[in-house]
């Protein structure tokens, strides 16, 4: 591998982790504003952490699994463009991924927190995470997270319609 390839596979992890870690912020306020806004609770409750993190985790799963077209891209790309060209064409397709993998994850958490429960008629699930109850945390994370990997195929699924493979041209829809 030549110094340059290495040099781009080590900026490519560090953007990866800048990217990461304002997603996770992103996702943290936004869950904190949309979702929790008329709840009372705070950090010191344990089921109301449980459920953010859950919301976390589906969120950097579902990031994870844009890695793979990111990359792809970037190496297709590169043979196509190069300079400022390659990096506005990189910085569309990425941020396009980084936008529908954050959008999966928020209907995946809105699903589980406010679909869900209209579902379940004998669980009152915001008043029992109000409340403290790990267990109906629990489930209500694992409804959150099982919608994350159900989905995780079907968001890479849709995402190769998006990978500008050279048999097909770019398919990047805002052209």
């Amino acid at each position: 591998m030549e110094n340059a390839e290495i040099m781009q596979a080590v900026l490519g992890l560090i953007i990866q982790l800048v990217i990461g870690l304002l997603t996770l912020y992103f996702a943290f306020s936004l869950s904190k504003t949309f979702f929790f806004k008329s709840w009372a609770v705070d950090t010191s409750n344990k089921a109301y952490m449980l459920v953010l993190s859950g919301i976390l985790f589906s969120t950097v799963y579902l990031m994870s699994v844009a890695s793979a077209p990111v990359l792809t891209t970037f190496k297709l790309l590169k043979l196509q463009y190069s300079g400022a060209d390659f990096f506005m064409q990189q910085s569309r397709f990425t941020l396009v991924f980084l936008a529908l993998a954050i959008l999966i994850a928020f209907v995946n958490s809105f699903v589980g927190l406010k679909v869900f429960p209209m579902l379940t008629k004998t669980i009152k699930e915001k008043e029992e995470i109000e409340a403290g109850n790990l267990g109906v945390a629990l489930l209500t994370v694992v409804v959150i997270v099982g919608l994350s990997l159900l989905s995780a195929e079907a968001m890479s699924y849709l995402f190769d319609f998006v990978i500008p493979y050279p048999a097909r041209g770019n398919q990047f829809p805002f052209n």
